[in-house]
């Protein structure tokens, strides 16, 4: 009997021994909360582009606008920089989207323009890209535009930074000046031009002596031949096929017809 009632005694001691040997190593198993769950998700494909607009004499452009174009989605964003001539965009905002290695234009404007090429890395996490906006833009034309040797003339159009005092503007067809004025258009007469690469240029003087220049290419290319003739070998094909289909069905009907 007495050894029954130690028997007993002992043995809420030996649970009691049990959970203390126990508590420790279920205190160390860490369960996954909530906020670990949430945060076990794939990272988010950011990439920041961020950066200043400068203007020709090194000034911080604010209200410049500034573009950003992923060319293998063809979607393209503005942005406008601040007071500070600062901008920043996240291309994981992107509707469409981006991925490594794509190429991306950031373009800025304000009177003139100028644009930059990057291409992204995720492991970067962002890139800055300040860019410099010119003195003097061509507008019209564009750079690699083609036109014929049929038009007659061209109108050259540039703009330029309002800060600046013009005092003379030069515009040039490879090397030969065919414009001297004031004025931010100019024709250029087509009539002693070949076919193939031209360069325009147009150079800026202001009050102070400085110069700025901008240059671009365009192509001429000769007119096609007379339409007249084009529908003449039309008409010419058309008949011969015509004949050769008529033969064809002829001899497929004479095979048929039993004799």
């Amino acid at each position: 009997m007495k050894q029954k009632l130690m028997e007993f005694h002992y043995k809420p001691l030996k649970v009691a021994l049990v959970f203390l040997i126990l508590l420790p190593i279920t205190l160390s198993i860490t369960f996954p909360s909530a906020d670990n769950i949430c945060t076990a998700q794939p990272p988010s494909n950011h990439f920041i582009i961020y950066g200043f607009v400068f203007g020709p004499s090194g000034q911080k452009v604010s209200n410049a606008t500034v573009g950003i174009q992923n060319t293998e989605t063809d979607e393209i964003i503005t942005e406008r920089t601040d007071d500070n001539g600062s901008y920043s965009y996240n291309l994981a905002n992107f509707e469409k989207g981006w991925q490594d290695g794509q190429k991306i234009i950031i373009s800025a404007r304000k009177i003139t323009s100028k644009s930059a090429t990057i291409f992204p890395s995720s492991d970067e996490g962002g890139k800055e890209v300040n860019i410099s906006l010119p003195a003097l833009t061509i507008t019209t034309p564009q750079a690699g535009e083609e036109f014929s040797l049929e038009k007659e003339i061209l109108t050259v159009e540039i703009s330029y930074f309002p800060s600046i005092n013009v005092t003379r503007i030069e515009y040039f067809v490879d090397s030969i000046r065919f414009a001297n004025t004031t004025a931010t258009n100019a024709t250029l007469s087509m009539d002693n031009l070949s076919k193939g690469l031209h360069k325009l240029m147009v150079k800026l003087l202001d009050e102070k002596g400085n110069q700025y220049s901008c240059e671009i290419h365009i192509f001429l290319k000769e007119e096609e031949d007379n339409k007249s003739d084009y529908m003449m070998v039309y008409l010419l094909l058309g008949v011969c096929l015509s004949l050769v289909l008529a033969g064809g069905y002829y001899r497929l009907r004479k095979t048929r017809t039993p004799k």
